[in-house]
This record gives structure tokens, sequence and C-alpha cells, in this order.
């Protein structure tokens, strides 16, 4: 009988019974490291967070939702296509009217981040109210004068323009004088509401009707949009 603590030296008998008992463990551990996770045990990792939202934060998020998109459609095609309102005196009659207004620029300084274009093509189309020829067409040539800036990153310029183009009402095509002052935002800034460049202002104009051989006036306070 050995002594107490002594070293006890194992033999090849042993270290082969111990082997044959490793051997089964460490396969079947090989083996669950190869298998692919059940989605089950992956599913608060993949779980959406809209998942753990209580029903009144998802009530609130769908309401959210519902008036945002909307909402975010309407200021695009505003911006897009801005609306303006029109007084115009015609044969001693004044007609009240709702107008759109699109256009392109061409020229200006394009390798600056914001620039102004040298001139601008103007296309409007709208409706006069109570006019026997309702719907109105007319195209100009405008040139923009920003004087000075009114917002510290000179996002908003006050200014003048001015020019003349030609309008129908399909029943005759005359010419007209424009003129108009407000507030403008120059092109180069890529994010709604100042995108594409607009022009916020009073608007004259005098043309002549050769249909009816009589002037006509027209005064308009809204907003026209400008590509580049």
């Amino acid at each position: 009988m050995p002594p107490p603590f002594s070293r006890v030296t194992p033999g090849p008998a042993s270290c082969l019974l111990l082997l044959l008992l490793l051997l089964p463990s460490s396969r079947a551990s090989a083996q669950t490291d190869s298998m692919p996770r059940k989605w089950y045990d992956t599913l608060k990792v993949t779980r959406p967070r809209y998942a753990y939202k209580t029903e009144s934060e998802k009530l609130a998020l769908a309401a959210f939702v519902t008036v945002a998109i909307p909402a975010g459609i309407a200021v695009g095609l505003t911006s897009i296509v801005p609306p303006g309102v029109s007084i115009l005196q015609e044969d001693g009659t004044l007609r009240a009217g709702v107008m759109i207004s699109i256009g392109r620029g061409f020229g200006g300084d394009t390798a600056a981040m914001i620039f102004f274009p040298k001139f601008r093509v103007q296309a409007e189309g709208g409706v006069f109210f109570r006019r026997h020829n309702e719907p109105v067409l007319r195209a100009s040539l405008l040139f923009d004068d920003p004087i000075v800036s009114v917002h510290p990153r000179q996002f908003y310029w006050f200014g003048v323009a001015g020019g003349g183009g030609i309008a129908t009402d399909f029943s005759s095509i005359g010419p007209f004088a424009e003129g108009w002052v407000g507030v403008m935002n120059p092109m180069g800034i890529r994010f709604i509401p100042l995108f594409p460049m607009h022009h916020y202002g009073l608007r004259a104009r005098a043309g002549y009707n050769p249909g009816t051989r009589t002037p006509w006036y027209e005064l308009s306070l809204g907003v026209t949009s400008t590509f580049w």
C-alpha cells in the first residue's frame, strides 16, 4: 500500500479508458456547434423594434404615419408646383383667379454651392372665375436681380425681376410686360422647401389682347418655382 500523498503514475490501460470516455462527449459538442440555430433562438435579435411596442405606442405610430405621409406629399407637390392668386382687370371688370407657375433657369455660377441663374423661362397656367374663356396660359422670359440677403446663411434674398412674354386664352395671343418684387431663394439647396428655386412676392403684368383690342392688367400674390 503506497504511503499517503505519494505520486501514482497511471498505466497504459487507465489512459486508454479515459480517452474512450472523453471521445463521445467531444463529438457531441462538435455536432452541437455545427448545427444551425433554430429561428426561435434568434427571435429576440431579429425581431423588429415595432414588435416590442405597447398597443398605445403602436396606435400613436400609426396615427403619425397616417398624417405624416399625406402631409409630406402635399408639401412636396406644393414646393414643386406652388399656387398663387391673381386679380385680372379686363374689359373694365375685375376677376379673381388661381394660377400655378413652374420654370427653368439658365446660366449662373453652377460651380458654387448656391447660385442664381442669369435668366429663367416661366410657364404658367390658371383659371379666372366668371370669365368666358377661363383657361389662361402664359410664357415669360425673366431676369432676376437679388439685391440683399435676408438670411444668415444667404438662403433668402430680397430682389426684383423683370421681363416679358406672351399670353393666350385659346382665342387670341398677345404680349405682356412683367415686374416682380419679393423674396427668393437661390438654386443648389437640396431640401424642401428650398428646392427648387422659389420666388415669394408680388407680381404685376400689363398686356394687350388683340382679339378684343383692349389692354389688360394683372396683380398676383404667390410663389413660383424654377428648376435648373
